[in-house]
């Protein structure tokens, strides 16, 4: 892509995966118009996503998932990394001089929960009970300044 070319970037799902977040961030920098907006849904690290993501091996993602999300696809399974998925690695890689970061921690319906209703209330009463760096997932919304 072509320098300051790209107005928004959509990432969803993504961040957790970012295996060299710098990098990421100066690609991000390189191609986003002054004012251009990444907007981004990803599972924050302290979460109950981000935390089950790094205790099952990346190895074992794929049988684990099949059991929390059966009509999930073997393909759409990727290594998680983890290292942006914090509000402190946000802050760290977007620094605000360059970057406005409206991001926010958000709890939304669970999602691997293996269709059993007694996990699936426990994830929603975990939710309620942590405070909003703990939530599940982070909606980034980062303006890349004029």
């Amino acid at each position: 892509m072509p320098d300051q070319s790209i107005d928004i970037i959509l990432c969803d799902h993504v961040l957790e995966h970012v295996a060299a977040p710098a990098e990421f961030v100066r690609e991000i920098a390189r191609v986003l118009k002054p004012g251009g907006w990444l907007c981004a849904r990803t599972p924050a690290k302290w979460g109950y996503i981000g935390i089950g993501a790094r205790l099952v091996p990346n190895a074992l993602h794929v049988a684990f998932l099949k059991k929390l999300q059966p009509n999930r696809k073997a393909e759409d399974v990727f290594p998680t990394v983890y290292g942006m998925n914090t509000m402190a690695a946000l802050g760290h890689y977007f620094d605000k001089s360059e970057w406005k970061n409206c991001t926010y921690g958000f709890n939304g319906v669970p999602g691997y929960h293996g269709n059993n209703a007694v996990l699936f209330r426990l994830i929603q009463f975990w939710g309620w009970l942590m405070p909003r760096s703990l939530s599940a997932k982070f909606h980034i919304f980062i303006q890349k300044r004029p």
